[in-house]
């Protein structure tokens, strides 16, 4: 597993969601803990405010997704694709990402400390305001990021 080649255990997975079509949906408040997400398309989702804690997400489509004010704690994203996703205020820490793309990511506020995001290509993104204590960004491409 791509985590594993981090050093990075996954978390354990209590429910699956596999191959389910999530596009424009709203899950605001909704609360997520030990889930694994499999091939999910999450694109144009809508979330205020929900939680997910120790959750696997392997192949997630969080395209022209908008996060605002949700929670991802110690989470593992295995390539999962982010292009155009808004994150603002949301809170991300010890989460993992690898094999993602992030074209024309946007990150304002919020709490990335303790996220693995060694190797990633940034380029395009950009973070506004967003604390990153003891972040993990060896080796990341960060060009006009």
């Amino acid at each position: 597993m791509a985590d594993r080649r981090l050093g990075v255990s996954a978390p354990p997975v209590d429910k699956t969601i596999r191959s389910a079509d999530w596009d424009s949906l709203d899950i605001s408040g909704e609360n997520h803990r030990r889930v694994l997400f499999q091939d999910v398309d999450m694109t144009e989702l809508s979330d205020h405010g929900s939680s997910f804690e120790e959750c696997q997400f392997r192949n997630v489509r969080f395209n022209v997704s908008v996060h605002e004010d949700a929670r991802f704690l110690n989470c593992v994203f295995s390539r999962c694709s982010f292009f155009d996703a808004t994150f603002t205020g949301c809170k991300l820490t010890g989460c993992v990402f690898d094999g993602c793309t992030y074209g024309l990511l946007k990150v304002s506020g919020g709490d990335w400390s303790y996220v693995a995001l060694a190797g990633a290509d940034l380029r395009g993104s950009a973070f506004h305001g967003t604390r990153l204590r003891e972040a993990d960004l060896s080796a990341a491409r960060l060009e006009g990021a």
